[in-house]
């Protein structure tokens, strides 16, 4: 939004330099094309599919706000070059013109704000929970930034907040995790934290705009994915039909990803699945609007994404068997023992299927946010912090 205010203010600067170098009637043909072309130009830019939601929604806001601005300033000019004296001073032709930047950057703020997500509003948190961001502060160590989004996780009708506090240098980095109440007190409780979890990360993937984004692009890659395993299945089975003059392990690895096709081809498409059933929650709750979160939502969430990955569960042995082996048949693609068409492809599609294989776990049916190892570790070791502070050991916030 706010890169979106900037080229707006930077449009309109440009057209107040038109306005002053070449007078107001040369401002008439840009306009037209603010008027016109740009709206017309954003008709195009809408794409099919509910993983495209978010983006939409900004690209008609976009689409509005053009229209609006671009009435709103050709308006404004005309009517300062209507009732300003002939003989006016630059300086009060200049403030007309200001004045009117002014009003069209007030009206898109107006039209902005209210699809700018709360849960990612600092003022709306400070005003809201300021216990919960003293707290946040307190519990601070040296070197920690923050993630500003903070939605509200109601669990057993509590509400809570779950703070990631990440490495400054390194923002990928969690540094620490802690729980918090709405009274800003850290709890200790591991069901509720796993709980937490589960619902950040669904309201993490509903609220952030750049997560949608990553979604659609999962969705458009794993559609690449599987014209990728076409081209890999079709060039590598002319060597599966006739591999007599093989090496006996190309021979059986080969063998070993022919019989797992098909459930590899399920993993993709409940890849997707599980991506599409996300996007249409994110729709249905909201997008960027939600700011809480209710805990019996999550599960009932949770149980249509284990109905999705069900079938697949029975298959992901096959799956990480034949991941072995199309490690091996990449490689030796690489050192040239197989020849195939468009090998470079080929290589890839492989590849994808080892990497794809990295996230599989049979055993595994807690299948949406799931604490890993590092966030147990980062949320003890900010628990020991958190009694060192309250203990008076060490300086809150230091």
């Amino acid at each position: 939004m706010c890169r979106f205010l900037f080229l707006l203010l930077l449009v309109l600067g440009i057209f107040f330099g038109i306005a002053a170098i070449f007078g107001f009637d040369a401002l008439f043909w840009p306009m037209i094309f603010g008027v016109v072309g740009a709206p017309l130009g954003l008709l195009f830019l809408p794409k099919r599919g509910i993983q495209y939601a978010y983006r939409n929604l900004y690209r008609r806001l976009v689409f509005f706000i053009l229209i609006l601005i671009t009435i709103s300033f050709v308006v404004g000019m005309y009517t300062i070059a209507t009732l300003l004296p002939d003989d006016a001073t630059d300086a009060t032709i200049s403030i007309g013109i200001i004045g009117v930047l002014v009003f069209c950057l007030t009206i898109s703020f107006l039209v902005i704000r209210p699809y700018y997500p709360y849960a990612q509003s600092r003022m709306w948190f400070r005003k809201n929970f300021p216990h919960v961001r003293n707290s946040i502060n307190v519990y601070k160590m040296v070197g920690d930034a923050l993630d500003d989004t903070n939605p509200i996780l109601i669990i057993d009708g509590e509400r809570y907040f779950l703070i990631p506090y990440l490495n400054r240098k390194k923002p990928s980095e969690v540094t620490g995790y802690l729980l918090l109440n709405h009274r800003g007190r850290p709890v200790n409780d591991e069901n509720l934290l796993e709980k937490a979890a589960k619902a950040k990360t669904l309201a993490l993937s509903t609220i952030d705009y750049s997560i949608a984004q990553q979604r659609a692009r999962l969705i458009s890659d794993s559609d690449d994915a599987k014209a990728g395993l076409d081209l890999m299945f079709q060039s590598l089975n002319e060597n599966h039909v006739d591999a007599s003059d093989l090496d006996p392990q190309v021979r059986n690895d080969l063998e070993q990803l022919f019989l797992a096709q098909h459930e590899i081809y399920h993993v993709v498409d409940v890849t997707i699945g599980f991506s599409l059933h996300e996007a249409k929650w994110a729709k249905e709750h909201g997008l960027g609007k939600l700011t809480e979160i209710n805990y019996e939502d999550v599960e009932k969430f949770e149980e249509e994404i284990r109905q999705i990955r069900r079938p697949m569960i029975e298959g992901i042995p096959k799956v990480l068997r034949a991941a072995e082996s199309a490690e091996r048949l990449a490689e030796a693609i690489k050192r040239g023992q197989i020849s195939v068409v468009d090998s470079y492809t080929v290589r890839e599609a492989l590849l994808g299927i080892v990497e794809g294989s990295g996230t599989l776990n049979p055993q595994n049916e807690d299948v949406y946010g799931t604490m890993t190892e590092e966030l147990w570790q980062a949320w003890r070791d900010r628990m020991e912090w958190v009694k060192k502070v309250d203990a008076g050991l060490v300086e809150p916030g230091s």
